[in-house]
């Protein structure tokens, strides 16, 4: 998979594309359906496929609402949608001069930037300015120019529309297997190998992405190491910096290891968890 930002049309003079766009915060399984059906559409008619997103999130550049956090960080999202498979994953720059971008104009760019032949795109998705352009632009827009839409229905778990906004919700209640079943995977924190320090006695600080979201503050049964470790996470009140104290006995973090990846658990049977139980 190619990652890449602004400079990509080049890789699209070669042949046409499947494509489709959206923030994918958490990419629960809703994202999953269009990821899939992009790459499954691409690889059945020789197409590229394509997953274009923008960085930092739109919300992160208005910055109106300074407690929203990311449920998975800028790394996380990527790890995960090359692991589906798509042959372009592109981070498109968003910032506050983008977010002026006419829907017209953002449509025109996807058809000619991207050579778009086939379009997914989400039921409710919006965008341009002031998310003024919706599903029925798209569907006007790429009828005139033989571009086919196919619109992906939301999907829906427990009588309501699977969201981020939910998973996002459910996450800082601590409630990680509900998440899970909007997620279809386990929730993470991870911690790049330089920017976690031993502090002895089977005690770790770890650093925590920024723009990651967290559970509220309190104690967390984690597994990590593929589950052969147990230990607990302590999670504080956060000001501008982000740190958890992971306890975990007699770990020692691997040479040669880049990050390492907690699975969280609820809070009950925290004690558990730390012996490993």
């Amino acid at each position: 998979m190619h990652i890449i930002g602004d400079c990509f049309s080049d890789f699209f003079r070669e042949k046409q594309s499947a494509v489709t766009v959206g923030n994918f915060d958490g990419q629960h399984i809703g994202h999953r359906l269009l990821f899939d059906s992009a790459v499954n559409c691409a690889r059945e008619n020789s197409l590229f496929s394509v997953v274009f997103s923008f960085r930092p999130h739109p919300v992160l550049t208005f910055g109106d609402r300074p407690d929203f956090r990311l449920i998975t960080s800028y790394d996380e999202r990527s790890d995960y949608i090359n692991r589906i498979g798509p042959d372009f994953f592109i981070e498109y720059p968003f910032t506050l001069r983008y977010a002026q971008t006419e829907p017209k104009d953002f449509l025109e760019f996807i058809f000619k930037e991207l050579n778009c032949k086939t379009m997914f795109i989400g039921e409710g998705y919006r965008f341009g300015k002031g998310r003024s352009g919706d599903i029925a632009d798209f569907q006007s827009f790429f009828d005139s120019r033989g571009v086919e839409l196919v619109r992906v229905p939301h999907v829906m778990r427990f009588g309501e529309k699977v969201s981020s906004t939910t998973v996002r919700e459910l996450i800082l209640a601590g409630d990680f297997e509900k998440a899970k079943s909007l997620t279809g995977r386990d929730f993470y924190v991870t911690s790049s190998r330089e920017n976690t320090a031993d502090l002895g006695s089977g005690k770790f600080a770890l650093s925590i992405p920024p723009e990651k979201i967290l559970p509220r503050a309190g104690s967390y049964g984690v597994t990590f190491g593929d589950e052969n470790f147990f230990g607990v996470l302590h999670i504080p009140q956060f000001g501008s910096e982000k740190f958890a104290l992971l306890e975990c006995g007699e770990f020692h973090i691997p040479e040669g290891t880049k990050k390492i990846e907690l699975k969280l658990k609820s809070i009950d049977g925290t004690a558990n968890y730390y012996r490993g139980n």
